[in-house]
């Protein structure tokens, strides 16, 4: 018993009191490797979930808006697109989809509002790049603050 008082006033002593002292004293190592672990799930929740959705707005622009996949650069899709890789170019195609994946993430290309499936899932492609995202600036604000200390 004596030994955990004396941890409990170490403790206490190196971080101090009050609310911040007490969030210091939870992020130590042991506590920050498991909100590492939480972060990184959450990334990859977001991504997967993102090339998921992406790969499926690719689809349909195939097979729905052909003429309009065309003009894309043909892009390729990372899942799936076995009809549409076919078609495509191996490098202008990679290129094509990187553009379209930068560019459908931030405005709505003209053919999605015509089709219910794809404004679905342009919007589940927005959701998870926004949680992709959140994750990222959390990671990124963790190792500043963790670097700071």
């Amino acid at each position: 018993m004596v030994g955990a008082e004396q941890s409990k006033q170490a403790a206490r002593i190196r971080f101090g009191s009050g609310v911040a002292a007490e969030f210091q004293r939870c992020a130590s190592l042991s506590n920050m490797s498991t909100f590492l672990y939480s972060i990184f799930a959450i990334l990859a929740i977001g991504a997967i979930g993102a090339q998921w959705a992406y790969s499926r707005l690719l689809e349909i622009e195939f097979e729905d808006f052909h003429d309009q996949w065309i003009a894309d650069g043909r892009p390729v899709a990372v899942f799936g697109g076995k009809e549409s890789r076919k078609e495509a170019t191996f490098i202008g195609s990679a290129s094509a989809a990187s553009d379209c994946l930068q560019q459908w993430l931030f405005t709505t290309p003209p053919w999605i509002p015509s089709s219910k499936e794809a404004a679905l899932w342009h919007k589940r492609l927005r959701i998870f790049g926004a949680i992709m995202l959140s994750g990222l600036i959390i990671l990124i604000g963790v190792v500043v603050w963790r670097i700071t200390l």
